[in-house]
């Protein structure tokens, strides 16, 4: 049986790590705060307004309803586009590598993005984030969407460098 775990435990590390090793390194790091910029707050608008929409439709009856949290995940899921096509086109057009590089950078960041809100949106299901209204839960969404986002990155890193170093002994 195929659990979603596995998907993010032993098929999304390789494709990650394919995307980052043919990644060109000096657009994509002169671009990082813009491409950061559109990954982050683009994701998470886009989330917000989708998971919002969702929620109210469903409070008018038009669609099924769902809870406040699910309307988020659903949002947050919806959110990461691939624009797998569009990418294709541009290299068939040599468009300009700093466009290409917006659309593939942000492109990358936007699944770690979604991947994290709709953690936070499972978080606030499982109560991991406490029952409470207003700027009290969203503080709360805010700091454990925070402490996934950059504990996911450190861990990144930190195994990133050990894999250099072990790998700088070895060769």
């Amino acid at each position: 049986m195929f659990r979603p775990n596995m998907f993010f435990l032993l098929l999304l590390p390789p494709i990650i790590f394919e995307s980052g090793y043919s990644l060109h390194k000096g657009n994509f790091f002169q671009n990082i705060g813009s491409i950061t910029l559109f990954a982050v707050f683009g994701t998470a608008i886009s989330a917000f307004v989708v998971g919002g929409g969702i929620f109210f439709l469903g409070q008018a009856d038009v669609i099924y309803k769902l809870t406040m949290t699910d309307s988020f995940a659903f949002g947050s899921l919806i959110s990461a586009v691939d624009p797998v096509a569009t990418i294709a086109i541009f290299n068939a057009l040599n468009v300009d590598p700093v466009l290409n590089m917006l659309v593939f950078g942000e492109s990358i960041l936007n699944d770690a993005v979604s991947i994290v809100l709709t953690n936070t949106a499972e978080g606030l299901n499982r109560g991991q984030v406490s029952d409470v209204n207003g700027w009290q839960a969203f503080l709360q969404a805010l700091a454990y969407f925070l402490k996934m986002f950059f504990g996911s990155a450190a861990l990144g890193t930190l195994t990133g460098l050990i894999s250099a170093l072990v790998s700088s002994l070895i060769l």
